[in-house]
């Protein structure tokens, strides 16, 4: 699990190539509970009157955008469709259920 996080922020502007089901799927996982973890918290601290601290969901987006679209578009490549599905955010939802197929296809 750590190696797929870790595999998808190595490959921060790599849009080229391929990501398994699981690398995509853990990244977002990962993107989704880090997210709550940080609202979650920055609603705790604004309950406690440290509004200061605001923001930290803010920066942990703007640090994990261009892995999440690079993945997606990926991951996409993977499932032999094009890339530009990745501008519809269902689309990926959708191509959960799509066997990958990264042998059968050349990256481009």
């Amino acid at each position: 699990m750590i190696q797929s996080i870790s595999m998808t922020f190595s490959k921060y502007f790599e849009f080229k190539g391929r990501a398994s089901r699981t690398e995509f799927w853990t990244f977002y996982i990962f993107i989704f509970l880090v997210a709550l973890v940080f609202s979650l918290g920055e609603g705790f601290l604004k309950g406690l009157g440290l509004g200061s601290f605001s923001g930290i969901a803010n920066v942990f987006f703007l640090i994990t955008f261009i892995p999440n679209i690079s993945c997606a578009v990926r991951r996409i490549r993977d499932t032999g469709k094009n890339v530009w599905f990745a501008l519809f955010p269902i689309v990926n939802f959708i191509l959960l259920f799509f066997p990958s197929q990264p042998t059968e296809t050349q990256e481009d």
